[in-house]
């Protein structure tokens, strides 16, 4: 069964519009959402601190900043625009996180007090002493990170090595090698040098093999074109195959499959392609990404769709999926071995404890059922463009036979 774009059907162009309205609709709501955010924790972090002016004015003034660029930046999307938006971006957030902590340890400073639980450690007095040395902890906190996370994320990535063991792996399977890259967002904050790099990386662990899983992208295939051909400057044995992350729909995705296929690059959607070597198979397989369907109705993540044909005789199957989660929507058996992106591993401090809330498998190897799963942590970023915690990283990954 070849590889190649899934095309949408009839009513296709009606749901692309009424879906542009509902984009509209939401980045209202965000963008409202967000300012009402902003004015409350804002409020809840100057509101009583005894502090010069000059300090609250020039909070004030970041804030009101952010509101405003973040929105000029999404929409005329500059790359210096980009950068300083996603920086006050960055700052803000971790700033909010550690005022929600901080007024969390109020709350119960204040439960204390009124049940008369620990009365000395608890005094109004203590609060707020406790409270005017959180403020500047906040600060100092939101900055001294901030400015970590920065310069953590323009080094370039490393590279991580993982050994796949698979049952029954022939011989000539072993030690096949997948170099693997995700969540690259080209055309967010990404620079063009840091691009040239990832592929001299990749070529130089001569894999056999080269896979994209998803969000490859930000922005048009006329605009970004010649950066992911960049990218793609990478020759192994048996090619390169990308599945669509949940970026490319926004930024349109039937364009983009069509410009990857040109590139040769063996585009996935809900397909498989089937490598042979000497007495060894393996089947590759791809599926759209999960939110596909609200774009394209024939983008649908179908797991059981992409390896309908499949020779039952491969000797290995693999998936590309960008998010981890449609390992739950596979059936057993159906794949040895799933590729996913997409969670960036949380990307900076304190996120990358808190995506554990929404997301079983965050980063790394898993076994799930009788597959493997493997999450890449990014090998760029998205948003602000701050690293700390999980690395960024390209996947080398080796099938190994099973001891």
């Amino acid at each position: 069964m070849g590889y190649g774009v899934a095309r949408a059907g009839p009513g296709r162009v009606g749901r692309r519009t009424l879906y542009s309205a509902g984009m509209i609709i939401r980045f209202v709501f965000f963008i409202t959402f967000w300012a009402g955010l902003n004015a409350f924790l804002t409020w809840r972090f100057l509101a009583g601190w005894d502090v010069p002016r000059g300090i609250k004015i020039a909070f004030c003034l970041l804030v009101i900043g952010g509101l405003v660029v973040t929105p000029l930046a999404f929409t005329i999307g500059t790359p210096w625009l980009k950068t300083v938006a996603f920086l006050m971006m960055g700052f803000l957030f971790l700033a909010y996180t550690l005022i929600v902590l901080r007024d969390l340890a109020l709350i119960v400073m204040w439960l204390c007090n009124k049940y008369n639980l620990l009365p000395d450690l608890v005094s109004p007095e203590r609060r707020a002493l406790f409270k005017d040395a959180a403020n500047w902890g906040v600060l100092a906190g939101a900055s001294s990170v901030g400015l970590a996370a920065a310069v953590n994320a323009r080094q370039m990535p490393d590279i991580q090595e993982v050994s796949v063991p698979i049952k029954n792996l022939p011989e000539a399977l072993e030690g096949f090698s997948i170099a693997q890259v995700s969540d690259i967002h080209i055309g967010s904050t990404v620079r063009a040098e840091k691009i040239a790099h990832i592929a001299e990386q990749v070529q130089q662990l001569k894999p056999d093999m080269y896979v994209i899983t998803g969000d490859l992208i930000d922005g048009s295939v006329s605009d970004l074109g010649e950066q992911v051909k960049t990218l793609l400057n990478v020759a192994t044995p048996h090619g390169t195959y990308f599945c669509t992350g949940n970026h490319e729909y926004y930024s349109g995705a039937l364009r983009w499959c069509d410009f990857l296929e040109q590139q040769g690059v063996k585009v996935l959607n809900n397909a498989h392609d089937v490598i042979e070597v000497p007495g060894g198979k393996i089947m590759m397989a791809g599926v759209t990404d999960l939110h596909g369907a609200r774009f394209i109705e024939s983008h649908r993540c179908q797991p059981g769709l992409a390896c309908e044909g499949a020779p039952e005789d491969a000797d290995v199957k693999i998936l590309l999926a960008h998010q981890p989660k449609v390992a739950f929507l596979t059936e057993r058996g159906q794949y040895d071995l799933q590729l996913s992106g997409h969670t960036h591993g949380g990307q900076y401090f304190p996120y990358n404890f808190l995506i554990h809330l929404v997301q079983k498998y965050v980063a790394g190897l898993y076994r799930h059922e009788d597959m493997w799963v493997y999450v890449n942590r990014g090998t760029t970023f998205w948003g602000p463009p701050m690293r700390l915690g999980p690395e960024q990283e390209i996947t080398l990954l080796k099938l190994r036979r099973l001891a």
